[in-house]
């Protein structure tokens, strides 16, 4: 996508350059033979305010918006007929066409559905607009520099005028970039992220009931923030330290539901001019977080023990089998608690969980480990070791 985003900005571009520059005068003059001179004077205009649209088009095509596909499709084919009509530019024509050949094919890869005016230009991206502007005005004042600019030439009509042509079609570009701005200064500020409440937090249950990730039960302890898609199928749970926009993991929910909700994470962060991380991901999805543009960064592995084979009679495990056996003749035993019968231990747990926090001096964790809480451990069997029938350490399941 960034490639195809680039072609749509660079003939953006080109666009507006073109229409700082006076036509070929045996082009002119062909053109004049066969068509008015209104249809000039529109398609000069409108290839300037094509070419602008066409560079605010390529943000939207960088991130993969429906809307912005067939925006660009329709301007590209409009822009190859406006630059055949103001002069006979067949080179431009075939340049854009180029692009739309690119485009057509790429169909499939434009799934999101969301507003083209929510989303953020970053600095870079507006300094490149603002940059293109400023050449198109330079280029048409320098092309023109032996004309005497008066306010009379904005009304000047004829098939020799590319001054005043140039003067009325870089203000139609600028117009157009003016009233996207304006747009997007009417547009009410997305709610800053809250935590969840009960209702949210019964939604994220139904979804995670279907996860294979263990993780994702994470989102129940209620200090992280949850982004939810249209739906409501699927959801990222994040939490906001400073300009740093953390996701816990991968989201939550059909896979399918994954691209977008990405997409989406990562505009609510740019729109606080945050700095949008993914921790604790997957090795099977990586692509969609390069194609936001993130970097990877490995921070360790997980171990899976396969239980369907585990046994301690295998020889490899002869000092295992030994401890296990040592506790079990010292009375020391394992069990699983169902969570129905949670409540009858759960100030025990609450004691042995105070105890081990003063023993390590620590205080309670958060984010991507759990805590102890009441409501959440509710909502688990609970493994638990005991001695001599007092329960010792405990592993909410």
């Amino acid at each position: 996508m960034p490639v195809l985003s680039l072609a749509t900005f660079v003939a953006g571009a080109l666009l507006l350059f073109s229409g700082a520059l006076p036509g070929m005068q045996d082009r002119l003059d062909w053109l004049q033979r066969f068509f008015p001179l209104p249809a000039l004077e529109i398609s000069h205009f409108f290839g300037s305010t094509i070419g602008m649209l066409l560079m605010l088009l390529a943000r939207g095509i960088l991130r993969r918006l429906d809307g912005a596909y067939w925006i660009t499709v329709f301007l590209l084919t409009a822009g190859m007929l406006v630059s055949l009509l103001k002069g006979l530019d067949y080179e431009e024509a075939l340049i854009l066409g180029l692009v739309l050949a690119a485009l057509l094919p790429s169909r499939r890869y434009f799934h999101r559905k969301a507003s083209l005016l929510n989303q953020r230009f970053t600095p870079a991206w507006l300094a490149a607009i603002g940059t293109v502007l400023i050449c198109t005005v330079w280029l048409g004042l320098f092309s023109h520099k032996h004309q005497e600019y008066a306010a009379r030439l904005w009304w000047q009509f004829t098939f020799q005028g590319h001054a005043p042509r140039f003067m009325r079609a870089t203000a139609g570009g600028a117009g157009v970039l003016l009233l996207f701005a304006f747009a997007r200064l009417l547009q009410p500020a997305p709610p800053r992220p809250k935590l969840p409440g009960p209702e949210e937090l019964a939604e994220a249950a139904a979804i995670i009931q279907s996860s294979r990730s263990t993780s994702a039960h994470l989102a129940l302890l209620g200090d992280k923030s949850l982004l939810f898609n249209q739906q409501r199928t699927a959801f990222i749970m994040f939490g906001v330290e400073g300009r740093s926009w953390v996701s816990m993991g991968d989201p939550v929910g059909p896979l399918e539901e994954w691209p977008d909700l990405i997409w989406r994470f990562r505009e609510l962060s740019d729109h606080y001019a945050g700095w949008t991380l993914f921790y604790q991901v997957g090795p099977d999805n990586l692509h969609h977080y390069l194609d936001l543009g993130l970097t990877l960064t490995k921070l360790g592995e997980t171990a899976r023990v396969p239980l369907q084979d585990f046994s301690l009679a295998d020889a490899s495990r002869k000092g295992l089998r030994h401890t296990f056996r040592k506790l079990e003749k010292e009375g020391w035993r394992f069990e699983i608690v169902p969570k129905a019968e949670i409540d009858g231990i759960l100030p025990k747990l609450a004691t042995i969980s105070d105890a081990w926090l003063l023993d390590k001096q620590a205080r309670e964790k958060g984010f991507s480990l759990g805590f102890f809480k009441e409501e959440y451990l509710r909502r688990f069997d609970i493994a638990v070791v005991k001695k001599d029938d007092e329960v010792v350490a405990f592993a909410n399941l």
